[in-house]
């Protein structure tokens, strides 16, 4: 069984290491390429140009962050909040979004492989608050109604309408 547990860890740190690994060297392209570069040249279409080197900066952070057991909780947030904004950037210039989508299921994926307490700990509050919710809500309906049951409106003299 132990065999089994060090194979299921090291498939972990093989996952967890492609995207880190993507974001590092598109960063690592972003900084050093040349200004003509293929790299430059697509961030000017989408009129970016000015920001390539602070995009480059965010994609190591992003890769290192998510690459480090302790903070991939933290870069998994900052994968997602950059994932969302390349797709949103590729859906405005009618671009294909295949790599991107493709990289949110896997870094959701290597999320959950590393920090599965993290989807139990979001699923306990959503459900505490909905049982939350439901209680206020009963308790509204209990002060304006009573009986429980629902009653026709009133007239001022006391006979339904």
């Amino acid at each position: 069984m132990k065999s089994l547990n060090t194979k299921y860890k090291l498939l972990i740190w093989v996952l967890a290491s492609v995207v880190p690994l993507i974001f590092l060297s598109h960063g690592m392209l972003l900084l050093f390429a040349g200004p003509h570069s293929h790299m430059h040249t697509q961030f000017a279409d989408y009129g970016l140009l000015k920001w390539v080197i602070l995009i480059g900066f965010w994609e190591l952070l992003v890769g290192i962050l998510f690459f480090i057991p302790k903070t991939s909780r933290i870069g998994y947030v900052l994968t997602m909040l950059h994932l969302v904004g390349m797709f949103l950037l590729q859906l405005s210039h009618e671009q294909s979004v295949g790599l991107t989508l493709y990289l949110m299921i896997l870094s959701t994926g290597i999320n959950y492989l590393r920090n599965p307490q993290m989807l139990k700990q979001i699923n306990e509050k959503v459900v505490n608050n909905s049982k939350k919710y439901k209680k206020e809500d009963r308790i509204k309906s209990s002060t304006n109604n009573t009986s429980g049951r629902y009653r026709l409106p009133t007239t001022n003299d006391g006979s339904s309408t």
